[in-house]
Protein backbone atom coordinates (compact mmCIF):
# COMPACT_ATOMS: atom_id res chain seq x y z
CA UNK A 1 0.00 0.00 0.00
CA UNK A 2 1.88 3.12 -1.19
CA UNK A 3 0.92 6.60 0.89
CA UNK A 4 0.58 9.78 -1.08
CA UNK A 5 3.22 11.95 -0.79
CA UNK A 6 3.45 15.54 1.50
CA UNK A 7 2.91 17.10 -1.70
CA UNK A 8 0.42 15.52 -3.52
CA UNK A 9 -1.77 15.59 -0.47
CA UNK A 10 -0.53 18.94 0.11
CA UNK A 11 -1.48 19.94 -3.95
CA UNK A 12 -5.11 17.88 -3.34
CA UNK A 13 -5.92 20.45 -0.66
CA UNK A 14 -4.72 23.67 -2.07
CA UNK A 15 -7.70 22.41 -5.05
CA UNK A 16 -10.08 22.06 -2.93
CA UNK A 17 -9.43 25.16 -0.88
CA UNK A 18 -9.13 27.10 -3.87
CA UNK A 19 -12.93 25.93 -4.89
CA UNK A 20 -14.06 27.17 -1.42
CA UNK A 21 -12.93 30.40 -2.00
CA UNK A 22 -14.21 30.64 -5.65
CA UNK A 23 -17.47 29.70 -4.26
CA UNK A 24 -17.22 32.33 -1.50
CA UNK A 25 -16.02 34.98 -4.37
CA UNK A 26 -12.70 35.08 -1.53
CA UNK A 27 -9.82 36.74 -4.11
CA UNK A 28 -7.12 35.27 -1.81
CA UNK A 29 -3.70 33.70 -3.29
CA UNK A 30 -3.72 29.94 -1.82
CA UNK A 31 -0.78 28.50 -1.63
CA UNK A 32 0.67 25.72 0.66
CA UNK A 33 1.49 28.81 3.54
CA UNK A 34 -2.57 30.00 3.34
CA UNK A 35 -4.50 29.83 6.59
CA UNK A 36 -7.78 29.05 5.33
CA UNK A 37 -9.47 29.38 8.87
CA UNK A 38 -8.35 33.12 8.63
CA UNK A 39 -10.75 33.39 5.53
CA UNK A 40 -13.11 30.71 5.43
CA UNK A 41 -15.45 29.92 8.55
CA UNK A 42 -15.08 26.67 10.40
CA UNK A 43 -18.47 25.54 9.18
CA UNK A 44 -17.64 25.77 5.61
CA UNK A 45 -14.31 23.91 6.77
CA UNK A 46 -15.67 21.36 8.14
CA UNK A 47 -18.01 21.02 5.44
CA UNK A 48 -15.47 20.45 3.23
CA UNK A 49 -13.79 17.48 5.14
CA UNK A 50 -15.22 14.68 3.46
CA UNK A 51 -14.17 15.70 -0.03
CA UNK A 52 -10.31 15.98 1.19
CA UNK A 53 -10.69 12.22 2.69
CA UNK A 54 -12.12 10.97 -1.20
CA UNK A 55 -9.15 13.50 -2.53
CA UNK A 56 -6.43 12.30 -0.43
CA UNK A 57 -7.09 8.44 0.66
CA UNK A 58 -7.42 9.67 4.39
CA UNK A 59 -9.80 9.18 6.88
CA UNK A 60 -10.09 12.06 9.14
CA UNK A 61 -11.58 11.32 12.61
CA UNK A 62 -14.29 13.24 13.69
CA UNK A 63 -12.64 14.85 16.63
CA UNK A 64 -9.86 16.17 14.18
CA UNK A 65 -10.21 19.42 12.89
CA UNK A 66 -7.07 19.95 10.88
CA UNK A 67 -6.82 23.65 10.61
CA UNK A 68 -6.42 24.79 13.98
CA UNK A 69 -3.73 23.43 16.68
CA UNK A 70 -5.36 23.00 19.66
CA UNK A 71 -2.17 23.39 22.04
CA UNK A 72 -1.27 26.59 20.18
CA UNK A 73 -4.61 27.81 19.50
CA UNK A 74 -3.50 28.75 16.17
CA UNK A 75 -4.56 28.27 12.84
CA UNK A 76 -2.58 26.27 10.71
CA UNK A 77 -1.39 26.74 7.02
CA UNK A 78 -2.09 24.64 4.65
CA UNK A 79 1.41 23.04 4.88
CA UNK A 80 0.68 22.22 9.08
CA UNK A 81 -2.54 21.05 7.82
CA UNK A 82 -1.55 18.57 5.77
CA UNK A 83 1.38 17.54 8.60
CA UNK A 84 -2.02 17.19 11.01
CA UNK A 85 -3.43 14.82 8.34
CA UNK A 86 -0.87 12.46 7.93
CA UNK A 87 -0.28 12.32 11.61
CA UNK A 88 -4.00 11.92 13.20
CA UNK A 89 -5.40 10.81 10.05
CA UNK A 90 -5.01 7.21 8.56
CA UNK A 91 -4.60 6.20 4.80
CA UNK A 92 -7.42 3.88 3.65
CA UNK A 93 -6.11 3.34 -0.46
CA UNK A 94 -8.50 4.25 -2.90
Amino acid sequence: MKTPKNTEIETELIKVIKEVCEQQNLKEDVSSDFCPGKYIMSQILVSIIPEIEVRTGYYIPIECYIFHDNKTRQQLSIKNAVSKLIKEGKYEQH
